[in-house]
């Protein structure tokens, strides 16, 4: 989904990596003209893993094409629809894979990529929020089958971890501490991506000038 000018697109980038997706990718695309969004353009994405894994290389084949059409629509940014729940998700995927102020920064707000500019508008909201506005609005729907909502008890180990994340760590630790951790975890995130930011900008500041006392 991005914004050009004052006209609202919406695009779904297929990886075709589950079964159904074209069609999926299709009925998103007839939903969005229906809203009268368009115009609506619907790539597919090639995925080509080279060792860094098949989420990472799907990952970044939707952000390639992302990236391509907003350059040939002159699109001013493009909004991707993660929330609170991904935030909360994030993080913790962060300190399971590296360590530092990074993993615990999470999902900017805002970012550049490939000269195309991305924006997060919906931190503020849960996924359970999101998914009412849907359903208020009457509007349809689509729930990755990866994501495990139909599995009983923990998913394999063949799930992708951020599925395994959302569907057993992340209710696991709220049980566990008993309030509201995905909050707490996107708060965290928000005040840890503003130190990240202030220590970059400094880093840069200090290497531009040629070091300390400049």
């Amino acid at each position: 989904m991005h914004v050009h000018g004052r006209a609202l697109r919406c695009r779904d980038c297929g990886s075709r990596l589950a079964e159904g997706s074209e069609q999926v990718a299709s009925e998103a695309a007839d939903r969005c003209r229906a809203l009268g969004l368009g115009p609506v353009i619907v790539r597919n994405a090639t995925v080509q893993a080279r060792g860094e894994g098949l989420e990472a290389a799907a990952r970044q084949a939707r952000y390639d094409e992302l990236c391509a059409a907003a350059h040939e629509s002159g699109a001013i940014a493009v909004l991707l629809a993660h929330t609170m729940d991904d935030q909360a998700e994030t993080v913790l995927i962060g300190l399971l894979r590296s360590r530092g102020v990074d993993a615990l920064a999470g999902m900017p707000q805002v970012f550049t990529r490939s000269g195309a500019t991305f924006a997060r508008p919906l931190l503020t909201l849960t996924r359970a929020e999101t998914t009412g506005i849907c359903e208020d609005l009457g509007m349809e729907y689509w729930d990755d089958p990866t994501n495990g909502d139909a599995v009983d008890g923990e998913l394999p180990n063949d799930y992708p971890l951020r599925s395994r994340v959302r569907h057993d760590l992340l209710p696991a630790i709220e049980r566990f501490a008993g309030f509201n951790v995905t909050r707490h975890f996107a708060e965290s995130a928000r005040l840890a991506r503003m130190d990240k930011e202030y220590l970059d900008q400094r880093s840069d500041e200090v290497m531009g000038g040629g070091g300390y006392g400049s």
